[in-house]
């Protein structure tokens, strides 16, 4: 399946997702895709996104359909390159987000698991609170 076209499919899923109904065909399509080793990047930001019942973010999404699985894995050249990834996903407004990043990716290189989790958990203290509250729906930036 194309790029594209896959990235429509996703797109649909979280449209169509019924939360009364307690689904999250958008998660079963994003691990589909990530299975796949295709990333699939966000192409709509919505407008309420991430609490219970509602679709992921798009950094969310995107960390839960990469970073998470390759870390699950222990595919380290592909946390790796998610990693070098979210550093240039940086918000002007973070000036640690690119160092943190790409201290993971480097960890994720050497292969050191405990220092990738030290980079994640660094980044989610210093940005999670100020990125949910000025930044949760931006668009996550195409390859």
């Amino acid at each position: 399946m194309g790029r594209k076209a896959l990235s429509w499919l996703v797109l649909c899923a979280a449209c169509s997702q019924d939360p009364a109904a307690g689904g999250d065909m958008a998660g079963h399509v994003m691990a589909s895709a990530t299975q796949a080793s295709t990333a699939v990047p966000s192409a709509v930001a919505p407008r309420a996104c991430g609490s219970s019942g509602q679709p992921a973010c798009p950094l969310q999404a995107f960390m839960k359909a990469n970073a998470l699985v390759a870390l699950e894995a222990r595919r380290f050249d592909r946390l790796g390159e998610v990693l070098g990834r979210v550093a240039e996903m940086a918000p002007p407004d973070y000036p640690r987000w690119r160092d943190i990043a790409l201290a993971g990716a480097k960890a994720a290189a050497d292969e050191n698991l405990e220092s990738v989790r030290r980079s994640c958990k660094g980044c989610h203290d210093a940005y999670r609170a100020a990125y949910r509250r000025d930044h949760r729906a931006d668009v996550i930036p195409g390859p």
